[in-house]
């Protein structure tokens, strides 16, 4: 039985959840990590909403492209490749990215909070990078960081979401795309209620919770070490801006053992192999340097 066999058969049965294995400790060092890895791809000013060139960020438009990317992982049209296999590894590997994307909209909305809670007289769109990294170190932040994992612990608040998506589609993608669709819906919606910093009376944590809850009910259908994955394209994605992947001179497809594979494929194949996440940086480039080689 291949994995999106027995992804169908266990379509009805315990769902699988990405953050399961995830401690407090785990989490608090994934968000960390985030934040220093956003510090170095977007600039220090990026819980503002805002690159170090001035572009504007959209946290929500990243998750909701990347949740089409991976339904597009299966084969969901109805008029093409009707009996095509899934890639399951590129879903997986969706799921990732969207964790990267999630985990930093859920940091600029507490880092807003700590500023609606703080006695800062700036406005929010004027404070420094070291005033911006001490709300996101401040006590305020920290207590909310210790709340996530109990809210979704709470198995009460995890039932009532399944009552309100659970789905029985007998075609796999339908499900997988279903959930998706109801993630890019939630993230829409949080996006919409969050934009006005100066909002005292709106419950940023709680939005950020209900993107969350989505997130974990859509990667039920994958069974993910998040931790491990996560670490792996953290590797992955600092390679890539070593090697100019900001200013469009990164190479993403690789000829790997014979075979033309993106990037993402080549360092998740590498981990099978034994390779371990502290020697994969070294690791990979190897392969990059060799990448145009027959």
């Amino acid at each position: 039985m291949n994995e999106i066999q027995e992804m169908q058969t266990n379509e009805g049965a315990s769902s699988l959840f990405c953050l399961n294995s995830v401690n407090q400790e785990d989490l608090e060092r994934m968000f960390n990590a985030q934040y220093e890895l956003n510090v170095k791809t977007a600039g220090g000013l990026w819980t503002r909403g805002v690159t170090g060139e001035g572009r504007r960020i959209f946290w929500h438009r990243c998750m909701i492209m990347e949740a089409a990317e991976l339904v597009d992982s299966f084969p969901w049209k109805h008029w093409k490749d009707l009996n095509a296999s899934g890639d399951m590894l590129n879903a997986k590997i969706e799921i990732v990215d969207i964790w990267h994307f999630l985990m930093s909209f859920i940091i600029e909305q507490l880092v807003k909070d700590a500023y609606l809670h703080s006695e800062l007289e700036e406005n929010f769109d004027e404070l420094n990078e070291s005033q911006l990294r001490s709300l996101w170190n401040s006590r305020f932040v920290k207590n909310r960081m210790k709340r996530i994992l109990s809210e979704l612990n709470n198995a009460m608040v995890l039932q009532q979401a399944f009552d309100g998506l659970e789905n029985n589609f007998e075609n796999y993608v339908d499900n997988i795309a279903y959930d998706a669709e109801n993630f890019m819906e939630v993230c829409n919606i949080a996006a919409k209620t969050q934009s006005d910093t100066t909002d005292e009376e709106c419950d940023r944590f709680q939005a950020c919770i209900s993107v969350m809850l989505s997130f974990v009910i859509m990667s039920r259908h994958f069974d993910l070490d998040l931790k491990e994955a996560y670490e792996v394209k953290n590797v992955l994605n600092e390679f890539r801006q070593l090697h100019g992947y900001k200013e469009g001179k990164y190479v993403k497809k690789w000829n790997y053992e014979g075979k033309e594979l993106e990037d993402n494929k080549v360092a998740f194949d590498r981990i099978s192999k034994g390779v371990s996440a502290k020697d994969l940086l070294l690791d990979l480039e190897k392969f990059y340097n060799a990448r145009t080689e027959s």
